[in-house]
Order: structure tokens, then C-alpha cells, then sequence
């Protein structure tokens, strides 16, 4: 074969390829798909009779903390929405104090870069800045600002902070991983081949994966928050990256395993795994790219996915995952959002959600497509399915992540492009 005619067939075969390719992402990406029921993000969504996959929705339960009925439906004439409304000066309304539905005042709380910031025992603000990587403590009542002069970890890829908040972990881009206990001022080296980390629910211990070339090496494991009493719990082998490492608030489960059997094209299932080898039921998920988040009892889960139905735009489920209930009271929240942007109340029984104003189809697949929309800010009745948006800060930005002071009174969040640390007040 002649060197023009190669030449010729490469232009050829490199035409054909990028038609295909072109295809393929107007196929999985804009051609428009019919859908039974479009998704409502608007201010109230009704209780749930049905759910996406043909789930059956829960009874009602539950008590809202704050000033706003989740499940009272609103007296509306059929037709208003097709009478439009000029603002005047009459009509207009300055933000409310308190978090009611609509323009809410946000304060500024923190300018600063942070990373994944959350309440000491105190109630304080304990934050890590990604530009200095040092540590501080807000005082939330005088507004003082404290740095811990004892440690620094600049350049450190994540935080995570100890469910009673006494210990940080910080994960660095070369597979250092160090433990801090503030209490005692100590720091603990840890192995490098350790990853994906999670700490137990008393702060005692950890959870995670050890790397090896070897798939027999591969395992999942726990040890002391000093790396002692290394305990090897089940290998992986080929399988260490389907698991994911979330422990319970309950201390039922350690991980999931994205291993179950096949349940076609947009379900799965996920496999519990626990302490002692036990064989728990598989939880079934309604869609790809799945994040768990628990209730603060572990007894239930939300999740975020994306399938046909959603647009392939990120959708909240809740299933039940006690030992005795798998599976039981799942339905769709009919949220479009990620539990990255959420957190419970206490009881669990409500979930604040920061959710997109706008999403582009694909955005469950890349998050990336929402990082320059505005998220306001909905509570979720996690047993009834009913929800309500509760505020549309004055100050937009998009959430990354969130929490509530002790005394459930002020909602924190943070935005993802500054890492400035926000807050509305509830009540």
C-alpha cells in the first residue's frame, strides 16, 4: 500500500470517527428524550402518591422545625399563573429576617477559603484554610477568629473531621495521610497505601482501603485513629473499586459495595458490608453515579443518582437500610440536587438541601455543568416526600456544602467557588 493512499484512508477513518463521537454526545446529551412527568423544582411539591420506578411512597411523619408547613397545600387560582404581574414599588418586599420562602438575608460569616468546615462541641466554627492550610475556631457569638499555631497542612487534597470533632484527617496529593488530635495535640502518621478513609462513629477508629499491586493484598480494614490494631476485615481483590467507604452512624455497616447483581441499564444494587462477615440484603438504587448519606440514626438513606427519568440531572431517593428493613418506604424526593448539599436536622427527620435553580441535562454525570448556578435552599419531610423552599439568599451563590448550629436556629453553608462560609437564620 502506497504512502498517499495510508494517507488518504487515515483522513478518512479520522472523519468517520469524529462523526460517531459527535453523535454520540448529542445522542446521551441534548436530543431531547420524552419523559412521563418532568421533574417540579417549584416552591412546594406534593406529598407522594407514586415515585420514579414505580417505588411506593411512605406514610406521612415527622414535625417541621421550623416556620414554614411542608404539607399544607396552597389555595391558588387555576388561572393566576397566566396573569402577569408587574413589580412596583408597591409590590415590592425587602428580605425577611428568618428563613419563609423568599428573599431571606444572608450574612457573611467567614471570607476565607475554607474546606469542609463543621461545629466543635461548643458549637464553634472549626474551618481549614485551603490557602494557608491552617486551622481556626470562629466563635460564632463574638465573631473572633482563633488559629491553632500547632499545626498547619497546606496543600493537602481533603479534610475530614472526626464526627465529635476533636480529630482532623488531611489526605495529601502524594498519599501522605496524617491524623490530628486536638484534644491531646498529637499527630499520627499513617501508612501511605491507606485510603479512602472514614472514621467510626465514636471518633475511636477508622475505615478504609489498602492499595497493593497484589489484588490479595487488597483490602478493606480498620485500626486505632493511631494506625495501631491494623485489622484486615475483607479482601477485594479485583473488585476494591467498587467499594466505598461510608460507616453508619448506627455501626451496622462499614462500606458499600457496588457489587450486586445486574437489575438493567440505570439499577443497582449495593451490598452493606459489615464488621463480622455478616450477609446483609442489598440495597437496590435507582440510577448511576450514586451518594449515600445517612440519617443521623443510620436507619434510613438518601441518595443522589441520575437515570432516563431524571435527565440524567442529578434526583434524591430515600430507602430504608436497618438490617430488618431493607428496601422498604424508597421513593423519590423529586429534588434535583446532590446530598453533597445537604444536611439533617437532628432527629433526621428533615433534610436542607441547597438546590440549582437551573441544571443542564448531563449534570449528574459531570457536576462540573452546575458550578456557575444559584442554589436556594429547601427542607425536605424525608418520610412524607413533601418539600419547600424556605429561601432565596440575598446573597446567590452556589452551595457546596452545609450544617446547623446546635440549637437548629441558623443554617451555615459555604459557596463553592470562594469557600466564604454563609448563614441564614431559621427561627
Amino acid at each position: 500500500m502506497s504512502e498517499r493512499l495510508k494517507k488518504i484512508l487515515y483522513v478518512i477513518g479520522f472523519l468517520l470517527l469524529s462523526i460517531l463521537i459527535a453523535f454520540l454526545i448529542y445522542f446521551f446529551f441534548f436530543r431531547d428524550f420524552v419523559i412521563d412527568e418532568p421533574i417540579d423544582l417549584g416552591e412546594e411539591t406534593e406529598e407522594q402518591t407514586g415515585s420514579t420506578g414505580g417505588l411506593t411512597g411512605s406514610p406521612e411523619g415527622g414535625q417541621n422545625i421550623i416556620d414554614v408547613d411542608i404539607d399544607e397545600e396552597e389555595d391558588e387560582d387555576e388561572d393566576s399563573s397566566l396573569v402577569p404581574v408587574e413589580d412596583t414599588e408597591e409590590d415590592y418586599q425587602p428580605p425577611s429576617e428568618l428563613a419563609s420562602g423568599g428573599k431571606t438575608l444572608s450574612e457573611i460569616i467567614s471570607f476565607e477559603n475554607t474546606y469542609n468546615p463543621t461545629l466543635s462541641p461548643g458549637g464553634d466554627i472549626l474551618s481549614y484554610n485551603k490557602d494557608t492550610g491552617e486551622f481556626s475556631r470562629l466563635d460564632t457569638e463574638s465573631g473572633e477568629s482563633i488559629i491553632f499555631d500547632s499545626i498547619s497542612y497546606k496543600g493537602a487534597e481533603t479534610i475530614e473531621w472526626s464526627p465529635d470533632s476533636t480529630k482532623v484527617l488531611a489526605e495529601f496529593p502524594d498519599g501522605s495521610n496524617v491524623i490530628y488530635d486536638f484534644d491531646k495535640n498529637r499527630q499520627y502518621v499513617l501508612p501511605t497505601n491507606w485510603y479512602n478513609f472514614d472514621f467510626t462513629e465514636d471518633s475511636s477508629g477508622l475505615v478504609f482501603l489498602t492499595e497493593s499491586t497484589d489484588p490479595k493484598k487488597r483490602w478493606l480494614s480498620t485500626s486505632d485513629v493511631d494506625g495501631s490494631n491494623y485489622n484486615p476485615i475483607e479482601n477485594l481483590g479485583e473488585n476494591e473499586r467498587f467499594v466505598d467507604v461510608v460507616y453508619s452512624p448506627n455501626d451496622q455497616y462499614i462500606a458499600l459495595s457496588r457489587t450486586g447483581k445486574p437489575l438493567g441499564l440505570w439499577r443497582q444494587q449495593v451490598i452493606p458490608i459489615g464488621l463480622n462477615d455478616e450477609n446483609f440484603k442489598a440495597i437496590e438504587i435507582e440510577g448511576r453515579n450514586y451518594h449515600p448519606l445517612y440519617t443521623p440514626d443510620g436507619e434510613k438513606m438518601v441518595y443522589d443518582c441520575y437515570n432516563l427519568e431524571s435527565n440524567y440531572k442529578p434526583i434524591l431517593y430515600v430507602v430504608d437500610v436497618a438490617p430488618g428493613s431493607v428496601g422498604l418506604d424508597h421513593f423519590s424526593l423529586n429534588i434535583n440536587t446532590w446530598v453533597s448539599k445537604c444536611t439533617f436536622n437532628n432527629s433526621g427527620t428533615y433534610l436542607f438541601c441547597g438546590v440549582p435553580r437551573e441544571l443542564l441535562k448531563g449534570s449528574g454525570l459531570f457536576e462540573e455543568f452546575s458550578k456557575d448556578t444559584v442554589d436556594d435552599i429547601y427542607a425536605i419531610n424525608i418520610s412524607t416526600g413533601n418539600s419547600v423552599k424556605i429561601a432565596e439568599p440575598t446573597i446567590k451563590v452556589n452551595i457546596e456544602s452545609m450544617f446547623l448550629s446546635e440549637d437548629q436556629s441558623v443554617l451555615y453553608y459555604t459557596d463553592s467557588s470562594s469557600g466564604s462560609i454563609y448563614s441564614i437564620n431559621l427561627k
